[in-house]
């Protein structure tokens, strides 16, 4: 269960996805991608939450084909702002089964080095969710009869 912080902020960063020109969109959607991609395995669930994710933000999926990886990265570290939202959604994404894998990791390593994507800033945002998660896990076992 997400805490009200946590749905106010994913509204916010949602809202200014949704303000952001179509290729911003598509670049977003195109780096999400391939976050999904990141541990080898594109679950029925993930794809879900993918094609979801393109259809809220209106994006077509054959124009986000057309996106290169080095690309789209460029436009999304080409402003703080557009990083911030950028390595929320991408940490988000990362956590879509719930699990945060060594390839995962090596897949973070790689585009923190590869694409300049901020490594502190996206090592701050996963770690707030696995301290949501580990928060809401204890919650859990606590709650339990």
């Amino acid at each position: 269960m997400a805490s009200l912080l946590d749905i106010i902020v994913k509204a916010i960063e949602k809202r200014k996805v949704h303000l952001w020109p179509q290729e911003g969109k598509e670049a977003l959607a195109r780096v999400m991608y391939e976050v999904y991609l990141a541990d080898g395995v594109f679950s029925e669930s993930e794809q879900t939450e993918f094609r979801a994710f393109m259809m809220g933000l209106g994006v077509d999926p054959k124009r986000v084909e057309g996106w290169g990886v080095r690309e789209a990265f460029a436009l999304l570290t080409s402003t703080p702002s557009r990083q911030r939202v950028a390595t929320a959604w991408i940490a988000a994404a990362l956590f879509a089964n719930r699990t945060y894998t060594p390839a995962e990791q090596a897949f973070v390593d790689r585009i923190t080095t590869k694409y300049g994507l901020d490594a502190g800033l996206l090592r701050k945002q996963i770690q707030r969710i696995q301290a949501h998660m580990l928060d809401q896990t204890l919650k859990d076992i606590i709650n339990r009869p």
